[in-house]
């Protein structure tokens, strides 16, 4: 009689005990004396396998893609499974680093928005030089993926930061210039708190001529003859 077995979907995690039976079975057992039955199991269990390993990989890489951080586990599994998206892993957590090494250094939040201005513009100009290159098109698609996942890896750091008390202590360049107007006019108009009137001591003066000296009467008096 032959027993009907259906895996769990690759969305699940739930593991009967019916499958780990046939696993420790399988597993222990020469293929070549393995039953009908029994071959037909191990290429179910095989491919359930294989469709989770790469269904863990696709949600690994969408994480990425979104710029968000891997858990440890992720990294390991990432390392043991797809090496070569785990060397782009470094890529993108350099890419982290610098940025925040930026974003940490700015003075101003004028500062904080050139900064990622600056680093979208060079992501941007690099897909340029990708697309306007000799590569083959998968070649391109692959570096320019790559070039997203980065992107948004430090567009993550930045989001971070612009949430970040330290990010709400900086000034806005705009608002100190403002001051420094207002404070000029309060100065002026005698209004400031202090009542600092303008001081004269600096102002530099052209001295005039004295008007009334004979020789400035003879000069007027020249100058009004018709």
């Amino acid at each position: 009689m032959r027993i009907n077995f259906q895996l769990p979907t690759t969305n699940s995690s739930f593991v009967t005990p019916y499958q780990t039976k046939w696993d420790i079975n399988l597993k222990y057992k020469d293929k070549e004396n393995l039953t009908a039955e029994e071959r037909e199991m191990s290429m179910y269990i095989e491919q359930y396998e294989s469709d989770k390993k790469s269904n863990k990989l696709f949600q690994i890489d969408a994480k990425l893609k979104n710029g968000e951080v891997l858990t440890e586990e992720e990294k390991e599994f990432l390392k043991e499974h797809n090496p070569d998206l785990y060397e782009k892993l470094k890529e993108i957590e350099k890419e982290r680093e610098e940025m925040k090494e930026k974003l940490d250094k700015a003075d101003s939040k004028e500062e904080v928005e050139k900064i990622k201005s600056e680093e979208m513009n060079e992501f941007a100009a690099e897909v340029k030089n990708v697309g306007r290159s000799s590569l083959p098109v998968s070649q391109k698609m692959e570096a320019i993926e790559q070039i997203g996942r980065r992107m948004q890896g430090a567009l993550d750091e930045y989001n971070k930061f612009t949430k970040s008390e330290k990010y709400s202590k900086l000034p806005l360049k705009e608002d100190e210039e403002e001051k420094k107007k207002k404070g000029v006019a309060d100065i002026i108009s005698g209004n400031n708190k202090n009542n600092i009137q303008p001081s004269n001591d600096n102002l530099v003066v052209e001295e005039q001529p004295d008007v009334d000296t004979p020789a400035m009467q003879k000069f007027l008096k020249s100058e009004l003859t018709i």
